[in-house]
């Protein structure tokens, strides 16, 4: 059921950006236009608005609240007032797939941010000083790699505790021994540019460099990792709380429904249908919409 995320895009082949004054505007209007013309990418595009939208207002879409029961209509089919079917203690499953929509994408955004944070400042002093400093952390980096993705994640969860917020932070710090790996690369690649040497010699700060002609120029393949990670957190978080060690009841999640619908495969399939059904769509439109992403940005696809 995981998903290992440290299955990283290529970030190789990704086109370098140069801030060139006056030309940002026209650069997002040809960006746009390329991925325009993927309608594999647009229908992962309008998935993942349709899913985020889900997710902000699941109280307003939602018919019922996730935790109200309906004794009269325990297990009850798809259909009339529910229209996914109710569960074994009589929950609206509708409502709760709504509501497990928002857990689901708070944890795999959280998660892919705080990746992020820790692992760029990281990647910069590795890749940009090199020598010593760089040494201590890809030892460091290589350690953790030795544990797939899915095993240091429920490790960490299971040392911070069963909550939201632990399991956000196992998947993020999860994530970081290859967001590492992929940020130090580009910069080991951009710091050999000739306008960085350029900078470099006129006196710029390590600071200026950083900022004004390293950051910028992976700002694509930041993008392109982000697409990647936020549907192997959505997995992530959906088997660390169908373990029992991410979010708790009654707030669901759909790992939490999936470990419930287990114990009523005979009587309530679609206890079990809906829920995966929910964690099968987002993630294939995140994909497909990373997949956009990755296209428009690789010039080589535009050959």
């Amino acid at each position: 059921m995981a998903v290992d995320p440290s299955a990283r895009v290529d970030p190789g082949s990704l086109e370098p950006r140069v801030a060139v004054p006056g030309k940002g505007r026209s650069r997002r209007a040809q960006v746009w236009r390329r991925f325009r013309r993927n309608k594999t990418a647009l229908v992962g595009l309008t998935c993942v608005v349709l899913f985020v939208l889900a997710a902000l207002f699941a109280p307003v879409l939602a018919p019922f609240t996730y935790n109200q029961n309906f004794f009269e209509a325990v297990l009850a089919p798809p259909g009339g007032e529910h229209l996914m079917g109710t569960d074994d203690l009589g929950r609206d499953i509708y409502s709760r797939v709504l509501h497990g929509a928002r857990v689901s994408m708070q944890a795999a955004v959280m998660a892919t941010v705080l990746a992020m944070v820790v692992s760029l400042p990281l990647g910069l002093v590795a890749g940009y000083y090199r020598g010593a400093i760089d040494s201590v952390i890809m030892r460091l980096v290589d350690a953790l790699l030795a544990f797939p993705f899915i095993i240091l994640a429920i490790a960490l969860a299971a040392i911070l505790g069963p909550s939201l917020m632990n399991v956000t932070i196992a998947l993020g710090v999860g994530s970081v021994p290859s967001l590492i790996r992929i940020i130090r690369g580009e910069v080991l690649g951009l710091r050999e540019e000739d306008y960085v040497d350029g900078a470099i010699a006129s006196g710029a700060t390590d600071v200026s460099v950083l900022s004004r002609h390293i950051v910028p120029n992976l700002m694509n393949t930041l993008l392109v990792q982000a697409t990647v990670m936020i549907p192997g957190n959505i997995i992530g978080e959906a088997t660390l709380s169908y373990l029992g060690l991410g979010v708790q009841l009654p707030r669901p999640s759909w790992g939490v429904m999936l470990n419930a619908a287990q114990q009523n495969l005979s009587s309530g399939p679609w206890m079990l249908v809906f829920p995966g059904a929910a964690i099968c769509i987002a993630t294939l439109a995140f994909n497909l919409f990373g997949d956009g992403v990755r296209d428009v940005l690789d010039p080589k696809t535009h050959r």
